[in-house]
């Protein structure tokens, strides 16, 4: 027994010296970088926050080429006639009666009788039969002033009575002839004007309305026609 013992602690000696005597080592080497492992599967993804507020409106592009004009649509239907207008009455510019014609026909006794054409093709055989014809004239040195006088007129020349000029219109197709009875005698001045107004029957009221219970003035204001 006592040499076991006596073993045992000669080892434990000898075992002590040995740890006592050794040195530690350098590090060895790094291993090899390991296989990467597999990737883990995605998340869920989260709830969307809240909308910003928007922007300003960015600048105007420029404008795009015009595009081809489209197809003619259908002709609409036509309208109802409207009421007939001044715009048909027709009327001549003021022209002197220049020159006076003798006449052979009209040669009664104590009178001599003189006549001036005017060429009127708005005379129409329409407006014979269903229109109005006026005839305007301004005489020269008129007592009564030099406002127009609807035909027929009588024109006493400076206001005397020794001699009376008659003066009446006779309406044919395309023509207006002016006539002038001098009593006794006399010869009618070429500086005398006049002018003629045709009422076409279109025109509202044209045989009906009272025109030559008007004065020129409120004639041609309510025609719409110059003076």
């Amino acid at each position: 027994m006592k040499s076991v013992l006596k073993a045992s602690g000669i080892l434990l000696i000898f075992s002590l010296i040995l740890f006592s005597g050794c040195k530690k080592g350098d590090p060895g080497p790094a291993g090899r970088d390991g296989t990467n492992g597999t990737n883990g599967t995605n998340g869920t993804n989260g709830t969307a926050g809240p909308a910003g507020p928007t922007g300003p409106a960015g600048p105007s592009g420029p404008a795009g080429p015009g595009g081809p004009a489209g197809p003619t649509g259908p002709t609409g239907p036509t309208g109802p006639a409207g009421e007939p207008g001044s715009a048909n009455v027709i009327y001549s510019q003021w022209v002197k009666t220049n020159p006076w014609v003798v006449s052979t026909t009209s040669t009664g006794s104590g009178k001599k009788t003189f006549y001036f054409d005017i060429t009127a093709a708005g005379v129409t055989q329409d407006i014979l039969d269903k229109g109005v014809v006026m005839v305007y004239a301004k005489f020269v040195a008129d007592p009564d002033g030099a406002g127009a006088k609807l035909l027929p007129a009588t024109y006493y020349n400076n206001g005397g009575t020794d001699v009376e000029y008659r003066f009446q219109q006779s309406i044919s197709l395309g023509k207006i002839r002016v006539i002038c009875d001098i009593v006794p005698i006399g010869i009618p001045s070429t500086e005398n004007q006049v002018r003629y107004v045709i009422i076409p029957g279109g025109v509202a009221g044209a045989r009906m309305a009272n025109y030559r219970q008007m004065s020129y003035e409120e004639l041609c204001r309510t025609l719409q026609i110059p003076e």
